[in-house]
């Protein structure tokens, strides 16, 4: 029977070396058809995939497969949003130096 696996209970797996707790970030994994393939939903109604599942690996890859996967479940571009903040906020830093 599969169980779930967290960082938290990762050493009960005798991982000793490390391991990773998502999809295999292999070369097949990076082939053109393949990332066109890979979506945040699931066969699984409102179970999304999110992180390093959808992206990529290490850390940006958590972050931008985050933001991939809030932006299918509200169904809106946040990307666009975070560019527009960003704007919103170097304009105030820029009027603080002036």
């Amino acid at each position: 029977m599969p169980h779930a696996v967290t960082p938290i209970s990762m050493h009960g797996l005798g991982a000793t070396h490390g391991s990773m707790l998502s999809a295999e970030h292999s070369l097949e994994r990076y082939q053109p058809l393949n990332i066109a393939m890979t979506r945040c939903n699931s066969p699984v109604k409102n179970l999304y995939l999110s992180g390093q599942d959808v992206f990529s690996a290490g850390y940006s890859g958590a972050l931008h497969g985050g933001l991939i996967c809030a932006s299918t479940i509200m169904d809106h571009c946040l990307y666009v949003d975070l560019l527009l903040q960003q704007k919103k906020l170097k304009s105030k830093v820029v009027k603080k130096l002036e």
